[in-house]
């Protein structure tokens, strides 16, 4: 979190010429800066507080870098952070994974819909078998990473936010989704694309689409 939280060990003196070690926590916020002590087992809570507040995954750990990712995006974007329900639980997602502000809006209204989509899993190219994103796998044999992931009793969805509209898409893209949606559905996935347009303007009827499609 390099310039924004700081953590020092610092030395107490007590009585009786005897010293206990404690961690310093400066926080910056705006122009202040927020001063608080704590000894070990405090300063272990702290961290993870800290940790969960920014929505990311205990599984693994994230670089200083990343972290501060997450707190500049959230400074640079306070329409969409400050006031998001989401902002103690999925920040990671939304700003490490996410690749697009249409992906991005499109997640948070999924999560208002109650859905928990997987984002950008592996496709596997030769069986259609479905990894995990965090998974170790090669992207040449990758099939395709589809934006959002969902499963229910009604099947397997690949959800795409599209950026552009099917007459603005180059032939050869146009050619290329059309391979991959073959492949999908031969593999037993249902696809789902939007263009960008319908996105940006009607979220809400995107999401009822996507309800209609694996919850009906």
């Amino acid at each position: 979190m390099a310039n924004r939280i700081r953590v020092e060990k610092i030395i107490l003196p007590e009585r009786r010429g005897n010293s206990r070690e404690q961690y310093l926590y400066t926080i910056k916020v705006g122009k202040q800066e927020i001063e608080a002590i704590f000894d070990e087992t405090e300063a272990e809570k702290a961290y993870e507080e800290i940790k969960s507040s920014l929505g990311m995954d205990f599984a693994h750990s994230l670089s200083e870098a990343e972290i501060d990712e997450i707190v500049s995006f959230q400074d640079n974007h306070p329409e969409l952070c400050f006031s998001c329900q989401f902002r103690m639980k999925e920040c990671e997602r939304c700003v490490m994974v996410c690749e697009s502000p249409l992906e991005r809006k499109l997640f948070l209204a999924l999560l208002k819909a109650d859905f928990d989509p997987k984002l950008q899993v592996w496709i596997a190219k030769r069986n259609g078998e479905m990894y995990p994103r965090t998974s170790n796998f090669s992207p040449y044999n990758c099939l395709t990473r589809p934006d959002f992931y969902l499963e229910s009793e009604n099947g397997k969805y690949c959800i795409y936010a599209d950026g552009f509209t099917y007459h603005n898409k180059s032939e050869e893209k146009v050619s290329k989704d059309r391979h991959i949606d073959s492949e999908l559905q031969r593999f037993g996935y249902r696809v789902i694309r939007f263009p960008g347009k319908d996105i940006r303007e009607d979220i809400q009827g995107v999401v009822r689409k996507i309800e209609q499609a694996v919850r009906s």
